[in-house]
């Protein structure tokens, strides 16, 4: 039997069942939309992920604790709302620990965003958990964050002691929500990230880090990325501040924080990491990441204060404090960058956390 022929055969058998059981899903491969992707702020980690968060699927952002999981989200969610007038996020707030101040910063718009929480009519996850599904059912929500797995309190063991060893609990229904919810943000378009903590299990030969949620909650995301602060030394370049003595002293005022992509779908960059830059009190610096990876790449080149490319002014920019204003005020010269840096990625399989001196 020639290809022809059993496509004929299958168009047959779908057109009975159509008219039997209501339309169906059912197209080739080829005929299927690639996924697409929520972009973050930030030009690296777009490279590495495929394109940022993708869109209908499940994504997981897990770390050890102040290491900028939060942070990451909700600037991706500002930088979203900001492309999208109408973009609209539910934020599953399961530790009560919601900081609008800090989102408002990023550009988070406080009318698109709807927080849920415990409360006495949804006291544990499996009632919460629903009435997020119910919402994202409407089509009126773009992205579902869940904040995060590890508070999600099963009503098994709401009224439990504390000593009362439960964790199963939460492994055992987490599936079920997975399965409710995949078939309904797929047809809607709905982006859902959880958050995550990593907790080490001793084995024979190693330390392995493992997530909270169980085998479910790795089997269902199509995206899996991993945080943690870098060395002291990988951070923010240090500034001089006059000290309550009258002194004046270096102070760093940040953090590295290293991405690491655990699991991709999409991709086989998995295991490769970037850094970004956390400055304290401004989050996640996207310009100063990307000057990084572009010197990284060879689209920016350096000889001692001055940073050069044939897109810049004369050719070339003194000093990193006016190459990061640049940028700024040229998204279009660096997207150009941008792109260019991608191809090379692609072409080259570049490592974009080293930056050239």
């Amino acid at each position: 039997m020639d290809n022809k022929e059993k496509k004929k055969l299958i168009k047959a058998a779908l057109k009975k069942i159509t008219k039997e059981t209501g339309e169906v899903f059912l197209k080739t491969a080829a005929e299927c939309n690639p996924v697409t992707y929520l972009a973050t702020p930030f030009d690296t980690l777009n490279t590495l992920t495929g394109g940022g968060f993708p869109v209908g699927k499940f994504s997981t952002v897990a770390g050890a604790e102040r290491t900028g999981k939060g942070t990451l989200i909700t600037q991706t969610l500002g930088h979203q709302q900001i492309i999208d007038p109408s973009f609209t996020c539910l934020w599953t707030d399961a530790e009560d620990a919601i900081d609008l101040e800090w989102m408002t910063i990023h550009g988070v718009d406080p009318e698109r965003l709807y927080v849920q929480k415990y409360s006495e009519d949804t006291p544990n996850f499996e009632k919460l958990l629903d009435n997020g599904i119910d919402l994202i059912s409407t089509g009126a929500i773009d992205m579902w964050v869940i904040d995060s797995v590890a508070a999600l309190l099963p009503k098994a063991e709401a009224n439990k002691a504390i000593n009362e060893d439960s964790m199963l609990d939460l492994q055992r229904k987490l599936p079920l929500f997975f399965r409710k919810a995949s078939r309904i943000m797929s047809t809607n378009q709905v982006t859902c990230i959880l958050i995550g903590q990593i907790y080490n299990v001793p084995n024979a030969r190693y330390v392995q880090e493992e997530v909270k949620g169980g085998n479910a909650l790795k089997h269902w995301a199509h995206l899996r990325l991993k945080t943690r602060r870098g060395n002291r030394d990988e951070g923010p370049t240090a500034v001089k501040l006059m000290a309550p003595d009258g002194e004046i002293r270096q102070i760093v005022p940040g953090w590295a924080q290293h991405v690491k992509l655990d699991k991709t779908r999409a991709n086989e960059k998995e295991g490769q990491e970037v850094v970004l830059q956390f400055v304290s009190g401004r989050g996640l610096d996207s310009i100063a990441a990307a000057i990084t990876a572009l010197l990284a790449s060879g689209e920016i080149s350096r000889r001692g204060g001055y940073y050069y490319n044939k897109l810049f002014p004369g050719d070339n920019i003194q000093g990193k404090e006016a190459l990061v204003a640049f940028l700024k005020e040229e998204p279009e010269i660096r997207k150009k960058l941008t792109e260019s840096m991608d191809k090379s990625f692609i072409e080259n399989k570049l490592d974009l956390t080293k930056e050239e001196v």
